[in-house]
């Protein structure tokens, strides 16, 4: 009779699979993998994010930084006043940070496009002014649930997952 992987075990075998796939594949064991402090990262050797600059490169982070919450408060001034003036204006800043902005920094000036290229999306609201510009309140009342999930590792059985459903 062979050895059957219970729920716990899976996720691990799994994980172990993969790990041996890489290397096998010519991944060097000793890859350097940076990321967040985020437990998927607890791979190979794992090194911590960080962001090095010059007194140049902060100052530009921290002026991106600042239009960036400048243009957040016009974007809450317009769900509460709706004009096309007000969306043109919107729309022009948002191109013109993230679009025409140029800074020192190559990865500052890449973030820029990357968000650039979700216009769509983060200007909805210009479109829809009853769309929530974010969604802390959502993130806050799942991070309780997410964190039970995780550490049970799931539910065990069928009738398990019906009545953790019925108390979310």
């Amino acid at each position: 009779m062979g050895l059957h992987p219970t729920w716990k075990t899976l996720p691990l075998v799994t994980e172990a699979a993969l790990f041996a796939s890489l290397i096998d594949s010519g991944i060097p064991r000793d890859l350097e993998v940076h990321g967040d402090d985020a437990g998927q990262f607890n791979v190979f050797v794992r090194l911590l994010c960080r962001i090095l600059s010059d007194e140049t490169t902060r100052q530009a982070i921290e002026q991106v930084r600042g239009e960036i919450w400048d243009l957040y408060r016009g974007l809450q001034e317009y769900k509460l006043a709706p004009s096309e003036n007000l969306k043109s204006f919107l729309q022009q800043g948002f191109d013109n940070l993230f679009s025409k902005k140029k800074t020192t920094g190559p990865t500052l000036n890449n973030q820029l496009a990357k968000t650039y290229a979700k216009k769509d999306v983060l200007l909805r609201v210009s479109e829809r002014p009853e769309t929530p510009l974010h969604n802390n309140g959502t993130e806050t009342d799942a991070r309780e649930t997410v964190v039970k999930r995780k550490v049970s590792r799931g539910t065990r059985s069928g009738e398990s997952q019906k009545y953790r459903g019925i108390l979310l």
